[in-house]
Parts: structure tokens; sequence; C-alpha cells
């Protein structure tokens, strides 16, 4: 998943932002849908925060009208500013991954003085990529 923004300028959260998080969940574990990414318990519990890692990755696309456009991917965590949203993406992801694996959904927050980009992702939903999230609870659906 890839976030599309008008900045490449982050800014930095005044208070916690709410978000959600999908993630697969299959052989005991969660992990991400795109990366496979395997989450520990205790961070999909909020005793920890989850942390981004890898080499962040922000390509500027250059646009005839004069305007610029940057795709943050790789080295963010990726986030839904609705619920809506989320299940929106749970619905293109339950069609391509293995049957092994259960789509999670979580309500998270991007915490107090944390780094982010506010955009849209491939489906042109509101989203967010940050450096860092805590998941509070999973959403009932």
């Amino acid at each position: 998943m890839c976030l599309t923004t008008k900045t490449s300028v982050c800014s930095v959260a005044e208070s916690g932002i709410k978000c959600y998080k999908l993630l697969l969940w299959g052989d005991g574990e969660f992990m991400t849908p795109y990366l496979k990414t395997q989450i520990q318990k205790n961070v999909v519990d909020g005793k920890m925060p989850f942390f981004a890692d890898g080499e962040k990755s922000i390509i500027i696309d250059y646009s005839s009208d004069g305007s610029n456009k940057y795709f943050i991917g790789n080295g963010f965590i990726h986030t839904y500013k609705s619920l809506t949203s989320a299940l929106l993406l749970m619905s293109h992801i339950v069609l391509i991954i293995p049957k092994k694996y259960v789509c999670r959904i979580f309500e998270c927050e991007i915490p107090k003085g944390a780094k982010y980009y506010e955009g849209e992702d491939d489906y042109y939903e509101a989203a967010f990529a940050s450096e860092k999230i805590k998941f509070v609870k999973e959403t009932v659906l």
C-alpha cells in the first residue's frame, strides 16, 4: 500500500490521532497484509508501540500542471482515517490472501509526538503513514 500526499514534509501529532489498521491472523500470528511483517502479541495488546522499520521510501511525481505528488511507501506504518476505509481494504484483501488467513481490523492511535503523513491510499481512501502507532482495541464486526 502506498500513501499519496501533496507534501514531502511530515507532520507531528499534537495529540493522539485515531486510525485503523488491518492485520492478517493465521498460524497463531498477526502480520501486515502487504509486507507480511509479524507483529508481537504484546504490541497488538497495546502494551508496546509498533514502530516502522526498513528503509523509508518517498518518491516524487512531477505533474504536468506544476503540482507535485509524493508516494510514501516502505518504512512507514500505513493506517486508515476511518473504519469504513479499513473495511474497504479488507474487501479487496480477502480476495487475494490464502484461505488460512483471516482479516482483523484494529482501532489504533498515532501517538502524540509521532511523525506522520496524511493523504490517500491506492483506492483514494483517506489514510496515514506514520513512524509508529499504538494498538487500542480490535473492532467488533
